[in-house]
């Protein structure tokens, strides 16, 4: 698997998009740099599966955030009409949507658990002050258990937070992370 942004800038400027064309540019990439491929393999069983339950989270929380927006603004509505059935359905659906979010948090703690590799990844993950069990989950996630790159510094260039010179002729400046 190769990133999108990678081949895109790889064939510079391009004019044109179908299917075909898309097929003749990803053949040519893969036999220009067919020596700088490797094949690659997927997450663990256990990854996949706690990839599900974070991003059914998300939509949970979505949808809850929606609803108690939606009976924040019934509220000053109904100072001019009657909307207290409305108002009592969307608390109810928010009350379901909670109870909800509280069993896929246990879910996904579980499932932390069982994705606690012999390195105890997530335990010293979720020793570092401000990385709860959502932001652990989705790091192991993406770095599928912290295999996905072969070093510390690709690691730090993929979460954005590795430093880079910003310099030309005649101005340099500290190096610094990206934005």
């Amino acid at each position: 698997m190769v990133s999108a942004a990678q081949v895109q800038l790889s064939l510079g400027i391009c004019r044109g998009k179908s299917d075909p064309i898309d097929a003749r540019r990803l053949a040519e990439y893969l036999w220009r740099f067919r020596d700088r491929l490797a094949p690659s393999r997927l997450p663990s069983k256990a990854l996949l599966e706690l990839r599900s339950w974070l991003i059914w989270r998300e939509k949970l929380v979505k949808m809850r955030t929606a609803l108690a927006n939606g009976i924040k603004a019934n509220v000053l509505t109904s100072q001019v009409m009657d909307l207290v059935e409305i108002n009592d359905q969307m608390q109810a659906q928010h009350d379901q949507l909670t109870t909800l979010l509280k069993q896929v948090d246990r879910t996904i703690n579980s499932l932390l658990r069982t994705c606690n590799t012999t390195e105890g990844q997530y335990d010293l993950l979720a020793c570092i002050p401000g990385i709860g069990p959502i932001i652990a989950g989705w790091l192991l996630v993406y770095t599928e258990g912290f295999t996905r790159f072969p070093n510390a510094r690709q690691q730090a260039c993929f979460a954005g937070s590795a430093p880079f010179p910003k310099q030309s002729r005649q101005h340099s400046s500290p190096d610094r992370v990206s934005q």
